[in-house]
């Protein structure tokens, strides 16, 4: 078992409110605009990563029916989010459409963070 100790954020209930809105409002744009990979399931109303299994299982047994040679390479991204560079998410933000005051929001939000253990 792996036991890890992640920083928390020590915000307000209205921060949290506030950050549950604006993750839903962009959920509803990258949807909206067709910008999520078809086969993203985690972190997705109505979806899980349950599915992604049953995707990767259909794939294998389609590729050993269809005599193909399947390969399969897994990686652990534990604790992903927390080595993304802020400035690579925000241009990707705002490849997304993500601009102007909606962008400066996020900008400032991610600056001048302090988490604690």
């Amino acid at each position: 078992m792996i036991i890890t100790y992640r920083p928390i954020s020590l915000v307000s209930s209205i921060s949290k409110i506030l950050e549950k809105a604006v993750a839903n409002r962009l959920v509803d744009h990258l949807i909206g605009n067709n910008l999520l990979y078809e086969h993203r399931y985690g972190f997705l109303k109505g979806k899980s990563t349950e599915q992604n299994l049953i995707h990767l299982v259909n794939s294998v047994g389609q590729a050993i029916n269809e005599d193909k040679y399947c390969i399969g390479i897994f990686l652990d991204l534990i604790k992903a989010f927390d080595v993304v560079s802020h400035d690579i998410l925000l241009r990707k933000l705002e490849k997304m459409g993500i601009t102007g005051i909606a962008l400066n929001w996020f900008k400032s939000y991610l600056s001048n963070r302090k988490q604690k253990v």
